[in-house]
This record gives structure tokens, sequence and C-alpha cells, in this order.
């Protein structure tokens, strides 16, 4: 197969320096800056994004390219060495997307090469255009001039204006391993640009990221559901296995409801195993893209969610993740969303809203967790091990409370809450102080998401 190659990887190029005069060698400093010109279809300074768009692209910049794999190619130098650059920009410090200083030969040629590729904190993001692709998409074209003492500081290219799916999808997986990894470090996540395998749409499976292109709503074209597909991708790669089976409770049975032929929901009730794994990465995504100290969290899906279940009120794709999803055209449930709107059977159920509002309070407050903690709690939980649906065929025992040890199978309890209230207890080996462990179970309680098994 043809190796794809696309014009406009490197769509922003900034050359720094206080100076350009020549040294006796003949050669100048120069430092090369990246910048994606891009944009997204829930790119608003009103949807979150207290990062991201007002910390680190800047009002009316574009985001900077962290990690970004460049070569930078002395087209006039000795073949054998070639290279005055040829890896990876930085991702933090004071010059994040950027080059270390180089000695360039005053009239000598560059050729700039980039990457759909990054590594950021240890871990590397490639997006490809297929499973079957052995390689990333490249620009071998997106820089190549005489190096001359006359550049202008700053000197800013604008290769091509071409806003591609894969340098969206790029720079938010990037910029989300930047700001949380989980304490994962050594890991390579690979994203498909290309319909899930198994099921079609957009997917996560075994650590990789399918994201498809496809329909009037393409995932590449969000910043939230690219960033959602990757927490499932990197709690996966936590070591801890993925959970993998049907997990949709029957429909019909809440107010939200679904279609016989829609998936999950944001407010559909399900077994509390899916609405546990769809609340942590919806909980990654806007913890990603927005600030945990501001009182505020704002994300957008890709779909518009009818809260009240009510066809005459209008819907909004944008919603508040922390309280009331839309207190104003639909007002549900600023707390327990499944207690409010959802019909019985509510125990073992969950929707990912409780779950994701339970986490993000979690994060919050005097006895807050970080999110290494709430990672470490998932793995913890043994996610490959949850009960998938309905309830195991013996009875629940009698009450036990931590630490005291869980009675062996069949009474075992098999449901995320209950695992994670168990494994979280300091006496148990948990990664929690007492009062931390309080404050999570208070969150838990109150957004509705604990199936009662364990009192806590």
């Amino acid at each position: 197969m043809k190796q794809t190659q696309v014009v406009g990887v490197l769509l922003a190029l900034l050359c720094l320096g206080t100076t350009f005069d020549a040294s006796a060698s003949g050669t100048i400093p120069m430092q090369f800056c990246f910048r994606y010109n891009i944009d997204y279809d829930d790119d608003d300074a009103s949807i979150g994004d207290d990062y991201f768009i007002e910390v680190d692209a800047g009002p009316g910049s574009a985001p900077k390219a962290r990690g970004l794999k460049v070569r930078v190619e002395d087209l006039d130098a000795d073949p054998a060495d070639p290279h005055p650059f040829d890896g990876y920009a930085s991702y933090n410090g004071v010059s994040p997307g950027c080059t270390p200083v180089l000695d360039l030969a005053v009239d000598h040629q560059i050729l700039i090469t980039t990457w759909s590729e990054a590594l950021v904190g240890g871990n590397v993001i490639t997006v490809r255009e297929s499973q079957f692709h052995s390689v990333t998409f490249r620009d071998e074209h997106a820089f190549q001039e005489t190096v001359n003492q006359g550049w202008p500081n700053p000197y800013v290219l604008h290769a091509n204006h071409v806003k591609e799916r894969h340098w969206r999808i790029l720079a938010a997986a990037a910029f989300a391993q930047y700001r949380e990894r989980g304490g994962l470090s050594g890991r390579t996540y690979f994203i498909y640009d290309e319909a899930c395998p198994f099921a079609g749409g957009s997917c996560s499976l075994d650590g990789s990221v399918w994201l498809d292109p496809a329909g009037s709503e393409p995932y590449n074209r969000h910043k939230y559901g690219i960033v959602h597909e990757l927490g499932h991708a990197m709690l996966y790669q936590t070591g801890a296995g993925q959970w993998f089976v049907d997990f949709l409770a029957p429909t019909g049975v809440c107010d939200a409801g679904r279609a016989d032929d829609e998936g999950w929901r944001e407010h559909s009730k399900e077994y509390q195993s899916a609405a546990a794994s769809e609340g942590y990465a919806n909980f990654y995504a806007a913890l990603v893209f927005n600030d945990i100290l501001d009182s505020d969290c704002r994300m957008e899906e890709i779909y518009s969610p009818n809260w009240d279940n009510d066809p005459a009120t209008p819907a909004d794709r944008a919603f508040n993740c922390t309280g009331d999803p839309d207190p104003i055209d639909q007002p549900t449930s600023a707390t327990d969303y499944l207690g409010t709107m959802c019909d019985a059977p509510t125990l073992a159920m969950g929707t990912a809203l409780d779950w994701q509002r339970f986490l993000w309070d979690a994060s919050k407050g005097p006895d807050s967790l970080a999110f290494v903690d709430l990672v470490d709690i998932w793995v913890g939980s043994t996610p490959s091990t949850w009960c998938p649906n309905g309830w195991p065929v013996f009875p629940p025992p009698p009450p036990f409370l931590p630490p005291s040890p869980p009675p062996p199978p069949p009474w075992a309890p098999c449901w995320p809450s209950d695992r994670m209230i168990f494994y979280a207890h300091p006496l148990n080996g948990g990664p929690l102080t007492v009062d931390e462990y309080y404050a999570f179970t208070d969150a838990m309680e109150l957004h509705g998401v604990h199936t009662g098994w364990i009192p806590m």
C-alpha cells in the first residue's frame, strides 16, 4: 500500500531567537516551535476549555503541538550527520511543542518533516489510517527553506490551512496525556482513523482506539469524544484488563430510555458495570478540558441528550458535568439521576452521568483525590471480573463492613462500587487515608452509584 502523505501536518512553525548574527563558524541558533491549525465541533470557550483554549492555545491562537515527532534535516550537510534534530518536541516546560535550540549552517537548505505521533510523559500516541497501516501520517514538505540571517523573529509559517482529522485526533490525545496520565508511563496508544472492527462506530479495545470518520457526526471532530475513548484505552493499559461483555440493561425501564437500536447514553440506565466504565471515561474527558479547582464543569456530547424525556423541551449537547446537566431547559437532578428519573428496578444499575459526577466530586474539597488515586481504585476493583448483568445466582450474604474480608464466592460482591469501597479502605491496603475514604464514599452515596451490598 502506498503510504498516505498529508500536507498540513506542520500547521504553524515559529523560529525563535534573540539574535540571528552568524557566528564565526557560520551558524545561527534556531528553535522551531509547532502548533496545530485545527478546530473541533465542540470547540467553544463556553463548553469547559479552561485549558486547551484559554490556557494552552490562547485567545485566537492554535494549540501547541506537545511532544510532536519532528525531523530537521540539513540537505547540504555531511550525509553521515544530516539531522540537527530527529526526535520529539518538548511536551511541557517553558517551550512546549518546541525543539531544542539548534545551530544551523547559514545558506544551507533545511527540510522539516513531521509525523502524526507524539511522546508525552513517556507515553507514545500514534495516529494511523487503520490497524493494518504500519506507518503514521507524515508531511515530508512541511517546511523547506534556506537558512539565512534575515529570518524574522519570530518566524511564523503556515504551511497549509487544511484542517485534517488526524491532527485533531493527535492534538486532543496528546494534550490529554499532558494533563493526566493516571501514573502510567512507557505505554503506546494506537489511534486508528477507522470504524470499530467488531461493532462499527467508535470504540476502544485492548488499549487501542478506533474513531469512525464516517457519518454526519464523526468522532474525530469532537475532542471530548476522542479523549473519552482514550480514557478507556488508558484504563485498559493499567493492566487491570477490560470489562468486555454486553453491558446494556433492557430498554424501556428508565425514564431517560433508549430506543431498541441505540447503545448506551450518558443518562440511560445500565448495569452498573457499564455505567462505571463509561462514567470513568467521561470523567477523564471532563477533567482534561476543565479545571478541577473551578466551580464549573461543562462538556459536550456528540448527540443531544433528552435529559427530562420530554420532546417538547429543547435539548442541548453541552451540559453541566457537576450538577443538574441542563437546569434551565430540562431540569432533572443535581445529584442522583438514576434515583430521580429512572424506573425500578435500580439495584445494581447506574448511569454514566451519576458516575461521572461522583468522580468529579471525589476530586474536589479538602480531602480530594488525585486522578492517579482514582485509577488505582479502578485497578484494585478488578474490572475484568465485574458482574456483566443480572445478579449472581445466590442471594447476598448478611451485611459486612470493610475492612472485614468479603465472604468467598459465590457470596463475594462483584459490582464496581462494592469492589471500590472494599479496595479503597485504608485498612485493606487501599490508596486512601481515612478522611479521603469517607469523602470518596460520601460522594458515591450522594450520586446514588452504590449498590448497597456492602454498607458504607
